[in-house]
């Protein structure tokens, strides 16, 4: 953020913020790529998770452009693999999945999982607007019938849990 012609050496203005301040005459917003990537985990090894099934068909449900504009407002780009785009090691030939909501439903019939229900867990207060991706997540899953109870809780207290291995289906980040 620059402002009347000085950098401010805040590193992060909240993403509802940015129109109003970039409407100003007096100031001029300059944004660039983050290196966090925000991403699910699903605990592969033990069920419901460990039936690949139920892991790609909760893959096809999420549309992931959709939730880029309706939690960020655009502001964010779609992730293809957890190393961001500046970071050596990145693939740019690893394509971004596209959502199949008809698939996702008859993988979960398939699997024997229609109208499953599963627990979210994620941070409050630990990634920009967690609690809102968690949300749209749910969302989204619900469009293929799977109903997701979301859990957003302090920091400290959704590490212990992923640490403790009390999660198997969570919201996390790496940068």
């Amino acid at each position: 953020l620059v402002l009347d012609g000085k950098a401010d050496l805040a590193d992060q203005v909240p993403l509802e913020t940015v129109e109003a301040l970039a409407s100003r005459p007096d100031v001029r917003v300059v944004a660039r790529e983050s290196l966090r990537v925000l991403f699910l985990a699903l605990r592969y090894n033990a069920p419901p998770f460990s039936d690949p099934r139920l892991r790609q068909a909760v893959d096809l449900a999420l549309d992931r452009e959709e939730l880029v504009r309706r939690v960020f407002g655009g502001r964010a780009r779609v992730a293809s693999q957890i190393v961001p785009a500046a970071v050596i090691g990145h693939n740019p030939a690893i394509p971004v999945p596209f959502p199949d909501r008809t698939a996702a439903r008859a993988l979960l019939k398939e699997a024997g999982m229609a109208g499953f229900h599963v627990r979210l867990d994620g941070p409050n207060n630990r990634y920009v607007k967690d609690q809102e991706v968690l949300f749209e997540v749910a969302r989204q899953l619900a469009e293929v019938g799977i109903t997701v109870g979301v859990r957003a809780v302090d920091k400290q207290d959704f590490f212990r849990l992923v640490d403790r291995g009390q999660s198997n289906f969570h919201l996390v980040g790496w940068g």
